[in-house]
């Protein structure tokens, strides 16, 4: 399932912070990604680096299927709307 604003209406979007990439916290923020109890309480958006995320879902065999809005592009996109699909 791909997570996008618009598509949970009713959830609070929760920030969540990628860490350090040489740690832990790149596994830990996919494990959450992909926790259905989290998507269904809220909306999380990951502040990362793209290809550390999907390096590390590829080495843990974790499902990496999310929006990802490019640094260059960022504050382009609507703080709650997300893009046009």
């Amino acid at each position: 399932m791909i997570n996008t604003p618009s598509s949970q209406t009713a959830c609070p979007t929760v920030a969540i912070t990628m860490g350090d990439p040489a740690g832990i916290g790149p596994e830990l923020c996919l494990r959450a990604l992909a926790d259905e109890s989290v998507n269904a309480a809220c909306t999380p958006v990951v502040f990362g680096d793209n290809s550390v995320l999907t390096r590390v879902a590829k080495t843990c065999a974790l499902p990496y299927n999310v929006w990802v809005v490019p640094l260059v592009d960022w504050r382009e996109y609507p703080a709650i709307e997300g893009p046009t699909v």
